[in-house]
């Protein structure tokens, strides 16, 4: 099985890319919104991926949770999923990193 390094905060994810750029295989790091479903709420995260040296370093980032979709709980939640992840998409542009959709996951 792959090492995983795995982070909730979107800075110390960062610092890892940021340390470890030139690593980053292919020069891709993927991003993506995660909603779960726990009745009566649904969560959401933003998940960030990218494969390094051999490791799948990932950022889970939880956002929040509402109960109705259209109610304001939603919108914030869904503002602050939007900034987390544009956050890591400057990040990336700046390290010349190529964001795309999905994640990478280790597999056994």
């Amino acid at each position: 099985m792959a090492a995983q390094v795995r982070f909730t905060q979107v800075a110390e994810f960062i610092e890892e890319l940021k340390r470890d750029g030139a690593e980053v295989q292919r020069n891709i790091v993927r991003v993506t919104f995660r909603e779960e479903h726990q009745t009566p709420l649904t969560s959401v995260t933003v998940i960030a991926s990218a494969l390094v040296a051999g490791c799948v370093v990932t950022l889970a980032r939880r956002c929040g949770g509402f109960m109705f979709r259209d109610g304001p709980d939603a919108k914030e939640v869904w503002a602050a999923a939007e900034k987390h992840a544009e956050l890591v998409r400057t990040a990336c542009g700046e390290l010349g990193l190529e964001v795309r959709a999905g994640v990478y996951e280790a597999v056994a």
